[in-house]
């Protein structure tokens, strides 16, 4: 009967032994969880300051298009004024033959658009 309480007394430093171990595994996991939730704030903060950053490209992408449109507006502006100076002045020279352009290119319109008999 010496045997039993030394099978008890086994059993019971098992038991001692078992605890600690699923309290070290519990402890782990919990390290764990808390791991991955610093590095799932980590990431996100990361993602946050890149689509803020996008965001910021994004604006700077949109206001250099305006003053490229604005920019090349002014150039057709200038382009178109100046043509229309130029031809402006050179119906002030020879009025007769700006008259029988004018007249030619209506006739043009006329028999592109009668229809055909």
């Amino acid at each position: 009967m010496a045997a039993r309480p030394f099978v008890a007394s086994l059993e019971m430093e098992m038991t001692k032994h078992e605890d600690t171990v699923n309290t070290d595994i519990l402890a782990g996991f919990e390290a764990l969880r808390q791991d991955v939730a610093g590095l799932v704030a980590a990431m996100a903060e990361v993602a946050r300051k890149e689509v803020g950053a996008a965001g910021a490209r994004a604006e700077d992408m949109v206001e250099d298009a305006k003053k490229t449109a604005v920019q090349t507006g002014a150039d057709i502006n200038r382009r178109l004024t100046s043509v229309a100076l130029e031809i402006e002045a050179t119906i002030e020279r020879n009025p007769l033959t700006a008259m029988l352009i004018a007249f030619g290119v209506g006739l043009a319109v006329a028999a592109i658009r009668r229809p055909n008999r």
